[in-house]
């Protein structure tokens, strides 16, 4: 697909019959001027950073999203009237923006970033490129596995894309990534953190994502929020011999409680970046006040929090 084409948008109104069969057939101007040369999957990737391979298939006179797309809809707990924005970005990748019955933008699931799943780069020129024609894109769902098996350097490739656009929060960091498992560093960081704090109070921590960085957002952790949150409100955030912030506190219209406005603010103040973990202390519960300690990436990457842990580039 030529680079012309990269920010070209369409728009899908989600109707039941779309939610029922698990598939969505893509705009038939879209294809016809856009869709030569699209490789089998397409990322998917909503704002909280999350990505979904999803394929698609030549059916009936049109091309359809099938395999993937069911759980896409599931994951983002697509509803009927919901409107969606598909904008594309190049290398087969659709950023997605889903607006709600209310009109406005839904407050989307945590990433999936948590569950440790991981997407694989696609190549405009790699094995997976197809050209536009319907014998090709109906090959069945087997021959590509076998073609990922037989190609495990491909699994070597992981994407940089997210990451990349926090290079602001330090090259290194960025080229950290690409250069071995990113992610499971961080997982390793925040597992170190977790064991490490003690506390006499009731307490949770939280690694900052990329949706954390963006939004007036954090959510909170479904075992701490369930027995110690009980209402909405206004939450108090302190560091140790600090100022301290006002942070709302909300249940979403996933039912999670979040820190909501106040919580970029208290982010930006202490200079949170992509990485960084956060201890927090609720050290009174009427009105909310949470004690809060930071662990910055950058700073511990070679200190005894991370030794023990060996990578594998």
């Amino acid at each position: 697909m030529s680079s012309q084409y990269h920010g070209v948008h369409f728009f899908k109104v989600i109707v039941e019959s779309t939610l029922q069969r698990g598939i969505m057939k893509i705009p038939t101007s879209f294809v016809r001027r856009h869709w030569e040369g699209m490789s089998n999957p397409v990322i998917l990737s909503l704002p909280n950073g999350s990505k979904s391979k999803v394929f698609w298939q030549n059916k009936d006179g049109g091309v359809w999203f099938c395999n993937g797309w069911k759980e896409f809809a599931k994951y983002s707990k697509l509803d009927v009237s919901h409107f969606i924005v598909f904008r594309y970005e190049g290398n087969s990748c659709f950023n997605v923006i889903i607006f709600g019955k209310s009109a406005l933008e839904i407050e989307y699931p945590l990433s999936r970033d948590a569950t440790n799943e991981e997407v694989e780069e696609i190549d405009e020129g790699s094995d997976f490129s197809l050209k536009f024609s319907e014998e090709r894109s109906k090959r069945p769902r087997e021959e590509a596995q076998e073609e990922e098996e037989e190609s495990p350097n491909k699994h070597k490739k992981r994407a940089c894309s997210d990451y990349s656009k926090h290079k602001n929060t330090g090259s290194s960091r960025a080229s950290e990534h690409c250069k071995g498992d990113f992610k499971k560093k961080l997982r390793m960081f925040h597992k170190k953190v977790k064991e490490m704090f003690k506390s006499n109070h009731k307490h949770f921590t939280c690694i900052i994502r990329k949706t954390y960085t963006e939004r007036d957002l954090l959510i909170m952790p479904a075992e701490f929020a369930k027995p110690y949150l009980h209402k909405e409100g206004t939450a108090t955030l302190f560091v140790e011999h600090g100022r301290t912030w006002k942070v709302q506190t909300k249940v979403n219209s996933h039912e999670q409680f979040v820190f909501s406005s106040g919580w970029r603010k208290f982010l930006l103040d202490n200079k949170l970046k992509l990485g960084d973990v956060c201890a927090f202390e609720m050290l009174v519960s009427e009105p909310f006040l949470f004690k809060v300690t930071i662990y910055p990436l950058e700073d511990n990457s070679n200190t005894p929090l991370f030794k023990g842990i060996h990578y594998y580039y």
